[in-house]
């Protein structure tokens, strides 16, 4: 099981995750973290297939322009890891999940590249998102 997850509070975004990699046939303990903080300033986590994420903690984008929500440019985000994906050949196998904070605001980039903000203010990806999510919500 993996997971990741993010907290907005009024003080910025905590995250936290495992350091866990698994399939059906194994299980490993990576020796980073599964995020990155980019070189536009958002954060970027992962869970899922190692190749497509690795894939996308490459993945280069624009910088967010002034007049850009967060949202918007999250979605410029997710477009780009899509189109990379395809690029390089990437198919449904290699699926994962992102998680991105952009000016204090926590986004979950789906496998299928759809954005996802909730109103909650938290959210977590990953096999074990949904204890993560019934826990923040007790």
């Amino acid at each position: 099981m993996t997971v990741v997850v993010a907290v907005e509070t009024k003080d910025g975004v905590w995250v936290g995750c495992d350091s866990c990699l698994s399939d059906d046939n194994s299980k490993q303990a990576l020796d980073a973290p599964k995020w990155q903080i980019r070189p536009d300033g958002t954060f970027l986590a992962w869970a899922g297939a190692l190749r497509a994420a690795q894939i996308a903690e490459t993945t280069k984008i624009r910088k967010q322009k002034k007049s850009e929500s967060s949202a918007d440019y999250v979605r410029v985000m997710a477009e780009a890891i899509r189109l990379t994906h395809i690029a390089l050949g990437v198919d449904s196998e290699y699926e994962a999940d992102f998680l991105m904070v952009c000016a204090r605001k926590v986004y979950t980039i789906e496998s299928d590249y759809g954005v996802v903000r909730t109103s909650h203010g938290y959210t977590a990806i990953g096999s074990g998102f949904a204890f993560a999510l019934g826990s923040l919500a007790s």
